[in-house]
């Protein structure tokens, strides 16, 4: 004979008070999202530019002066110190 107990059957989700619609491209809340995605990359490549430009313009010798200097980085920008 069969020793083994049967198995219940799986339980079923009802899922018929869910709304027919989902969130895709026919949607304003997905192309706000993916417009505001767009912008925030756009903005963070910008300053990551900015910032790589600025460090390849500045010579060395300013960039190890500014390390060494104990006036602070306002002294060393403003005044031009050595």
């Amino acid at each position: 004979m069969d020793d083994h107990p049967t198995q219940a059957p799986p339980p079923i989700l009802d899922v018929s008070h869910l709304p027919d619609n989902a969130f895709d491209m026919r949607s304003p809340v997905w192309w706000g999202n993916t417009l505001m995605i767009l912008i925030e990359s756009t903005t963070m490549s910008a300053t990551a530019a900015s910032r790589l430009s600025v460090a390849v313009r500045m010579p060395k010798r300013s960039r190890n002066s500014a390390m060494r200097s104990s006036r602070g980085p306002d002294a060393v920008i403003c005044s031009g110190a050595k």
